[in-house]
């Protein structure tokens, strides 16, 4: 229905024209008979002068539906380059994005903690929880607290390995809020591709790297798209819960 339904679009400006042109021709040529139907009688000399000044109005009308017309189809023609535009682009950004995907697993194998690979982010959210319950124990301790020790024990360690690859994650979620073409249905589900290639423990880190002071506007973006939604409650969840609101846990549904 939708292709038939163009097709009708497309054909409707062309034949308004022709019809306009048929109209024009059957005027000038058979304006006597015309005048004497019209007027009811047989006699085609019927008032005929007054009938041939119609045919400059019947000229002018048409020269300018003519116009009118030719203006529509200028004006459709515009929107189908536009739209064939923003194809391409979508087309464009389609590949980006999954080149950057790919960009994110080679990163991520490249994260550097003690151990390399997903057993590094394991090994990092194990020590990093090891050492929040030791601050949680001071009588000074408040949430802040653990954000530093990330920063101190985890981030500074790794920070060659473990920063290229939050950059991906930050990029591409920069380029989804900032891309003019996208619907919003469009940008939620690449943010929905990203989200499922990333563990707990990934998550767990990224939500504590989005809120350094060099991360710039990184909690903002894994608040808008909402990344952090599938990281199963408990502890993990409940440490970053104390970092960001509520919204960066649910879902755009």
């Amino acid at each position: 229905m939708e292709k038939l339904s163009n097709f009708l679009k497309s054909i409707a400006v062309p034949c308004a024209i022709v019809a306009l042109i048929l109209a024009w021709l059957a005027w000038g040529t058979w304006a006597p008979q015309i005048a004497s139907w019209s007027r009811g009688t047989d006699n085609p000399d019927f008032n005929i002068g007054v009938w041939g000044d119609s045919y400059g109005a019947f000229n002018a009308l048409v020269g300018s539906l003519g116009f009118g017309a030719v203006a529509a189809t200028l004006l459709l023609q515009m929107r189908a380059i536009k739209q064939q535009q923003d194809d391409i682009h979508r087309q464009r950004f389609e590949t980006t994005f999954f080149e950057l995907l790919r960009l994110l697993r080679e990163c991520r194998q490249e994260v550097y903690y003690k151990e390399r690979g997903l057993a590094a982010f394991a090994k990092a959210v194990g020590e990093l929880r090891e050492a929040a319950g030791i601050h949680a124990l001071h009588p000074d301790s408040n949430e802040k607290d653990l954000l530093i020790t990330y920063e101190t024990v985890i981030h500074h360690h790794c920070e060659a390995t473990i920063s290229p690859y939050f950059r991906v994650i930050y990029r591409i979620l920069h380029r989804l809020r900032e891309d003019k073409i996208l619907t919003r249905d469009e940008k939620l589900s690449y943010a929905k591709l990203l989200r499922g290639q990333l563990g707990s423990d990934e998550l767990y880190l990224m939500g504590f790297n989005g809120k350094l002071a060099l991360a710039k506007d990184f909690s903002a973006l894994i608040e808008e798209f909402r990344l952090l939604k599938y990281l199963p409650k408990g502890p993990l969840r409940n440490d970053l819960e104390r970092h960001y609101p509520k919204t960066a846990f649910l879902g755009h549904d």
